[in-house]
């Protein structure tokens, strides 16, 4: 047990820690990846000093071969022209082969440093989880936007193998989407490697040598920019110079590249062993269930960081504005993924495959090895992990602004900061309101086989009994219903969208275009094949469709029932709140409305969207890529059409989510600013993103009205049960 300070002891829950914590040992395939690293260190630097010697012995070689025997001699001018050039060249390797220790990389400062007089609270946390580890504390925090943490030590390469100054970086949308057991957990990851100690430094050194290798073996930087142009010049003796040099970095980087993937490989074998013993701190600490769970948060939250910088990215070109608390705006995001995409993340867990040049192992293996491991854990605690931060918003801005100043320099000070608080809170409630979905619909309902209320408003009710024999009727049929219909709903799920993909894949494969078959993980290759696996999935969502919509009409017949029961005269003495509850579901009811009217265009558009994805995971170089063009123009016309119908749809309906005092209308909300046409790529990101806003819409509107639905039937409930207890006392007093 470590020696834990007084203020640790007295608190019950770490003292708890601190008594059950075990020390990791270390497994042998961590040793033998220090061994590794420790040669390549010595192994790099010799191979590629042999290398450089080899070019010179090669030369000086060949010289005295000639010079040896006259007989050998075809001209005493040509010869020594001959030796010129071989001499010249193999100075120009040379050169280009240390031409990375004169032309350092740059790195990008995206991070800011968190004082710890900022926030006590987390810096006495980060200690107390270093103390529990025996892990050094470090001595500053950085906090960043990306959803990553990483530990490591300051300064140079060489001079961090000797000095001890860890310092923790911390991606706030982590905080912003993670319980503290999930981020505690995450802590104890990176201070697992901080207890690595010299394993940190040892790979380290290495990673320097082998980006340093493979840099001259793979990078393009403002020489050999220098040389394409002198070989464009007219004067013929400027170009055959150009061309010699340029002859001169290919053969040095052909003959550095074994090497660069030899150090790679030896590098990442290392990094593997050392994730695994970092998880292993981490699932001793917070448990292998919370580890899971914290894989799929990561995952999530990576998926919800790119669709909040293509939100943001267009703020920024339609009015030069950008969120000014982008962790909370990648966790809103994240709250909100659709059933769908987290079965896609899933899917690409499952296929993700190994290989010998990743620097961390495949998430599903990460996963089996928590759950091999089946660990209770130690801290437990669900709040919200934002708890541990006084001022957890400060933090935000302070590291958006960071972020945004590193990526746009002087254009972030002119952009104009939005608010995202509101649409923040939005996402928490939303998320609550999800889980009511399949507790009042009986099932939860997939997002691209919609069901929408059979209402454009709430009408107005004289008498009640018929829509509350209507309701009674719905809720009891919907209990036979509903059960198979959760049977059958993820399944339809994955056939309809294995069916969309392999259309899309003979949409490609018609237009003669290359397809990516072992990239889309499709087994077959021939059109006949595809064209069978998609009858055998057309078959298969066919048949759970059937159960899914008789389900899905029954849950709307519910549903809109109980929404007409707010225009029951009188109803406010059953719904204290059914005047404000009716005004909501007239908005909602609206929305939905529009959204069941524009549902074949944004299917149309999805269905593009994925089309030209297969295309594009085809394309191989510029070529290729030319040759796909008149594939890729009538497709992203068609999206572009698709979009301006949605916009002109929606144009009238206002957005029930926009809580400004003007807001905007659904159109601008769905579809945004217009992409110039023929800007395929503009255009293609436009559709992908208005179809992630649809589906958004789609359920954030359900869901709501899904909750005053139920709402109202408690509330009627409710009254109903005191009635009997109440009326019979008032009939004998009179």
């Amino acid at each position: 047990m470590p020696n834990l300070p007084p203020s640790v002891l007295a608190d019950p829950l770490w003292a708890h820690l601190a008594a059950n914590w075990k020390p990791i040992p270390k497994r042998p395939g961590y040793v033998l990846g220090l061994i590794v690293s420790a040669m390549a260190i010595v192994l790099l630097p010799l191979l590629y000093l042999a290398m450089m010697l080899a070019v010179v012995a090669g030369v000086i070689a060949y010289i005295a071969w000639r010079a040896a025997d006259d007989s050998r001699m075809i001209h005493p001018r040509l010869d020594g022209m001959l030796i010129m050039l071989l001499i010249a060249a193999a100075i120009f390797v040379l050169i280009f082969m240390i031409k990375p220790l004169f032309a350092p990389s740059e790195e990008e400062a995206k991070s800011c440093q968190l004082k710890q007089f900022e926030e006590l609270n987390l810096h006495s946390f980060v200690e107390n989880v270093c103390t529990i580890l025996d892990a050094p504390t470090p001595k500053r925090i950085d906090v960043t936007c990306e959803v990553n943490a990483s530990a490591g030590f300051r300064g140079g390469v060489f001079a961090s193998f000797f000095q001890r100054v860890p310092v923790l970086t911390i991606g706030l949308p982590l905080v912003a989407g993670m319980s503290k057991a999930q981020f505690a957990g995450v802590l104890a990851h990176e201070f697992g490697h901080f207890a690595q100690g010299t394993g940190m430094r040892l790979t380290r050194v290495a990673m320097s040598i082998v980006n340093w290798v493979q840099r001259a073996a793979y990078e393009r930087d403002a020489w050999d920019m220098n040389l394409y142009f002198l070989s464009l010049q007219p004067d013929p003796w400027a170009k055959v110079v150009a061309w010699l040099m340029r002859a001169g970095v290919f053969l040095s980087r052909q003959l550095i590249k074994p090497v660069a993937l030899l150090g790679l490989m030896m590098l990442t074998f290392t990094r593997r062993r050392m994730e695994y013993d970092a998880d292993s701190h981490e699932i001793q600490f917070c448990g292998s269930d919370i580890f899971v769970q914290t894989c799929h948060a990561i995952e999530e939250l990576g998926l919800a960081h790119a669709r909040a910088i293509g939100e943001t990215e267009g703020m920024f070109d339609r009015a030069r504005a950008l969120p000014d608390d982008l962790p909370a705006y990648i966790a809103a995001h994240a709250r909100r993924l659709t059933p769908e995409q987290r079965d896609d993340l899933a899917t690409e867990r499952e296929r993700e495959k190994n290989s010998l040049f990743r620097t961390h192992p495949p998430m599903r293996l990460r996963i089996a090895f928590a759950r091999s491991l089946n660990l209770p854990g130690l801290y437990t605690d669900n709040a919200p992990a934002r708890d541990l931060f006084h001022d957890f918003r400060s933090a935000c801005r302070k590291a958006t602004s960071a972020e945004f100043r590193a990526i746009l320099g002087p254009d972030a000070v002119d952009a104009r900061s939005t608010p995202v608080a509101a649409e923040a809170a939005a996402s928490e409630k939303h998320a609550a309101r999800i889980a009511i979905l399949p507790r009042y619909l009986g099932y939860d309902p997939p997002t691209w086989r919609p069901v929408f209320p059979i209402l454009a408003g709430v009408p107005d009710i004289e008498d009640p009994k018929p829509v509350a024999q209507r309701l009674r009727y719905a809720r009891q049929e919907l209990k036979e219903k509903a059960r198979a219909a959760r049977e059958k709903s993820e399944a339809y799920r994955k056939a309809a969208e294995e069916q969309i993909r392999w259309e899309q894949v003979r949409a490609v494969m018609d237009a003669k275009l290359r397809v990516d078959f072992k990239a889309l993980h499709i087994d077959s290759t021939t059109r006949a094949g595809v064209s069978l696996k998609i009858e055998k999935l057309t078959n298969d969502s066919a048949a759970a469709a059937d159960i899914i919509d008789d389900a899905g009409d029954m849950a709307m017949h519910r549903l809109s029932a109980a929404l007409s029961m707010l225009g029951v005269r009188g109803i406010e003495r059953a719904v204290p709140d059914a005047a404000d509850r009716r005004r909501r579901a007239d908005v909602l009811l609206g929305a939905a409305t529009m959204l069941r009217e524009t549902l074949p265009l944004a299917a149309l558009v999805r269905r593009l969207v994925g089309t030209s994805a297969v295309a594009i995971a085809g394309i191989k170089s510029e070529q290729s890529y030319e040759i796909a063009k008149p594939f890729f123009r009538p497709l992203s016309d068609e999206i572009r059409s698709r979009l301006d119908d949605v916009r002109r749809i929606a144009g009238g309906v206002t957005d029930p989510f926009d809580a400004r005092e003007f807001p905007t209308n659904l159109g601008e909300t769905l579809v945004g600013a217009s992409p110039s046409w023929r800007d395929i790529p503009a255009i293609l990101d436009a559709g992908s993103l208005f179809v992630d806003r649809y589906a958004d819409c789609y359920r954030r509107v359900l869901s709501e009205l899904v909750e005053i639905g139920e709402h109202v039937e408690r509330s009627i409930a409710t009254k109903q049960a005191q009635s009997p207890r109440t009326e019979p006392a008032r009939t004998k007093s009179e």
